[in-house]
This record gives structure tokens, C-alpha cells and sequence, in this order.
């Protein structure tokens, strides 16, 4: 009985925020399975980089990919539901998040290692880069609807 209360709230939530920002369910439910995401990325990242010291563009690589496959399997589930060819969205899934650890390590590149902007803020400011990059791309390449 809690479950089912819990989940029409969620339902109830996603609709205010769909009619009121003119927002795709799909997006939503993205966003906010992208959050967790981006809890488990950004945890592994700063304690990597800030207690062991490691380098920000290798600690990346690894935070981002952790947290690709975690939100893979949350999308496969909860959002796009698609069961089939798991094998093969989980590839693309996957090749759509080296985009974004592209992008992220770019802007590394350039906001820490030429402008000396503080580590943690340019991988926060990446993660909303990459948010739109990674939605468009999963939504056309990754969980597209079998023609």
C-alpha cells in the first residue's frame, strides 16, 4: 500500500513539473535518475581527487564511467523501459557517456589546467554540458524505438 502511495506522488509531482515547465515526462524522470548519477559521480571525483590527489582528467574517466553504467541500468528500469538489445543500448548507452567524459575532460583541460579555475567547480559546471549532450544523444541513439 506505501508503494503505491509513494509512486502517485511521484506521478503527481512529475505532472505539476511537465505542465508547468512544459517538460517531457521522459526528460524528468532522466533528470532526476541523472541526479543520483551525478551523486555518484561527483562523490567518487572529490574524495578521488581532493583526499588521494589524483589527477582530475584520470579521476573523471573512472567517476563518470561508474556513474554511466549505474544510470544505464536505473533508465533501463525506470525510465525508458526498454528491454530489449540491452546488450547493444548498453554499448551506445555507454559510447554517448565517453561524449560527455570528452567534454568534461575538455573543459578540464582548459578551466584547470590553462585558467587555474578550482577542480570541483569545473566538473560541476560540465555535468550541465554534458545533462543536455547526453539526453539528446541517449534518447535518439541509445533507447530509440525500434522502427
Amino acid at each position: 500500500m506505501k508503494y503505491y502511495k509513494i509512486r502517485e506522488k511521484i506521478s503527481f509531482g512529475l505532472n505539476f513539473i511537465e505542465l508547468k515547465f512544459k517538460l517531457s515526462r521522459q526528460f524528468v524522470k532522466y533528470v532526476m535518475l541523472g541526479v543520483s548519477g551525478v551523486a555518484v559521480d561527483l562523490s567518487i571525483y572529490v574524495v578521488f581527487v581532493n583526499f588521494f590527489h589524483t589527477d582530475p582528467a584520470i579521476t573523471n574517466f573512472f567517476s563518470s564511467s561508474l556513474a554511466t553504467i549505474y544510470t544505464f541500468i536505473l533508465n533501463v528500469l525506470f525510465n525508458f523501459r526498454t528491454k530489449d538489445n540491452l546488450i547493444l543500448r548498453g554499448i551506445a548507452f555507454y559510447s554517448v557517456g565517453l561524449v560527455g567524459i570528452a567534454v568534461t575532460t575538455g573543459m578540464i583541460w582548459l578551466f584547470i589546467d590553462h585558467l587555474n579555475w578550482g577542480k570541483n567547480l569545473v566538473k560541476f559546471l560540465s555535468l550541465f554540458v554534458v545533462l543536455a549532450v547526453q539526453y539528446n544523444l541517449n534518447k535518439r541513439i541509445s533507447f530509440r524505438k525500434k522502427a
